[in-house]
């Protein structure tokens, strides 16, 4: 009973921290609004404001940013918004300020959208698939930890005779993608399902590969 009063009291206020912040981004947000009348201005403003409140908590050995993701077959992630990445590991510099990551230092990627709705969470889902559908480079370790695990070679991964252990193993070495609506999406959860499936069933439709790696964390 002690263990279970303590749990709850632990969620209690992480559910009031998680509120507090919700608070913080929306009050900043709002005021980013309010001072400038442009639409891409208010959306990188809105971007800066949480890699802000994310950079109070990210480890010493990690980095916000923003780019593309690339894996060591030459395939590039769509721009993302913000990137979480290892500082030991190399990143190209461009022009613009963004930077070019490999995809084996990328911790997180996230999508910030103004008004999350069906137009803008189809644009953030394929920002996420575009970084779920990226290759992670195998080194020694990771093929010990796969054959532990009873999964074989296949192509330029493993694979195991369980499907589901396939997507487990699939999502636990690829960068975690988030999508994050300032205004949260506008119609019930019913209308974000069926949003959701629409958009799945036109990966499906487009003869493209449709797995648990693809989806937001």
């Amino acid at each position: 009973m002690g263990s279970s009063g303590e749990e709850q009291r632990a969620f209690s206020i992480f559910d009031q921290w998680a509120k507090q912040i919700a608070r913080v981004i929306d009050s900043e947000s709002t005021l980013a609004a309010k001072t400038s009348s442009h639409a891409g201005m208010i959306g990188n403003a809105r971007e800066a404001i949480i890699r802000n409140i994310l950079q109070r908590f990210i480890p010493g050995g990690y980095e916000i940013g923003t780019g593309q993701i690339i894996d060591h077959l030459g395939k590039f992630s769509r721009q993302i918004d913000i990137v979480i990445s290892r500082k030991d590991f190399p990143a190209i510099l461009r022009f613009d300020g963004s930077k070019l990551y490999t995809v084996e230092s990328v911790l997180a990627s996230i999508e910030v959208k103004s008004n999350l709705d069906a137009s803008s969470l189809e644009e953030a889902l394929e920002n996420c698939y575009s970084v779920g559908d990226l290759t992670f480079a195998l080194s020694g370790p990771i093929e010990e930890i796969a054959k532990k695990r009873g999964l074989r070679h296949y192509k330029n991964g493993f694979v195991h005779d369980n499907p589901i252990e396939t997507a487990r193993w699939e999502c636990n070495f690829r960068p975690a993608s988030y999508i994050i609506g300032i205004k949260g999406y506008k119609s019930n959860c019913n209308s974000l399902k069926s949003a959701i499936y629409k958009w799945g069933s036109r990966i499906i439709d487009n003869r493209r590969s449709l797995e648990l790696r693809h989806f937001p964390a």
